[in-house]
């Protein structure tokens, strides 16, 4: 199996922290540095600041459990990440927020259709549940890694784009 990229696309150099401290400037003294987390809510260490981490993200974490560990959640209102092994990074659905639809004009009833969560993912098939007209509960037919809130997901049957939304939450 091929690792997946955790680099973002608009960034010509793929350094993230670079891009960040040229965007916000004094970007550590504004947010600080802050705990890193277990599943347990047991405190591993510390990190730089939570916009320097992404979903997945292995590499530079600087923390010792005897096991690789990966970021599987931020939370930005307390500068936390909470670390876990890969397979704590295995979701089983998620939430899309803020949904416009393109082929149907609303979800009425809950439907199996193509989905993907990334650039360049190769897709997989869920079933869409209406929540309201711009929201959706998304459940994978097999979980799927690394699930991003903020990133877009994208919903096809066959070659249509059916609509898409904003990853609120995964579970």
């Amino acid at each position: 199996e091929r690792s997946e990229s955790q680099e973002i696309c608009f960034i010509p150099d793929d350094n993230y922290a670079r891009f960040i401290r040229q965007r916000v400037p004094e970007v550590e003294k504004k947010i600080g540095a802050g705990e890193m987390v277990d599943t347990a809510g047991r405190v591993l260490g510390q990190h730089r600041g939570y916009p320097f981490y992404t979903i997945g993200q292995r590499r530079g974490l600087r923390v010792a459990v005897g096991k690789p560990v990966y970021v599987v959640e931020i939370i930005p209102e307390e500068n936390r990440l909470v670390v876990a092994q890969k397979e704590e990074l295995y979701r089983r659905g998620l939430i899309a927020t803020q949904v416009n639809w393109i082929a149907l004009e609303k979800l009425e009833t809950p439907m199996r259709a193509f989905v993907k969560i990334r650039y360049n993912d190769p897709g997989f098939f869920a079933w869409l549940y209406p929540q309201s007209q711009i929201e959706v509960r998304i459940e994978f037919e097999k979980p799927q890694r690394a699930v991003t809130p903020g990133q877009s997901v994208v919903f096809y049957q066959q070659d249509v784009v059916l609509g898409g939304g904003v990853i609120e939450s995964s579970f």
